[in-house]
């Protein structure tokens, strides 16, 4: 198993920081940035053009959907409501580079 490179980045005292290679992100955010940061860490080069992205609600991984698509970053949902065919053509499809985000 890959060893993660986890870290505390505060942002506010050191923007040098952003330039490291990190693994994950854990963002604390109002609701209403959230979607401005993400897209902005897309097109800026900081996130991987393979990432998961996790929701707390399925209208929120639509909405996350949607929005992504405005800005050309290809996106696929993982949800409840899909069959196991529907979410294994997803993840086959992720997996092989045909997605830049996988939002579940």
């Amino acid at each position: 198993m890959k060893e993660t490179n986890i870290q505390l980045v505060d942002c506010t005292e050191d923007q040098s920081l952003l330039n490291k290679n990190i693994d994950e992100f854990k963002v604390f955010l109002d609701e209403n940035d959230k979607m401005l940061l993400l897209v902005s860490m897309f097109k800026m080069n900081i996130l991987p053009l393979k990432a998961l992205i996790f929701t707390n609600s399925v209208n929120k991984c639509y909405f996350l959907k949607l929005a992504l698509e405005c800005f050309n970053v290809s996106s696929e949902l993982v949800t409840e409501e899909q069959s196991i065919e529907a979410r294994e053509q997803t993840l086959l499809k992720f997996n092989s580079g045909k997605l830049d985000a996988l939002i579940t």
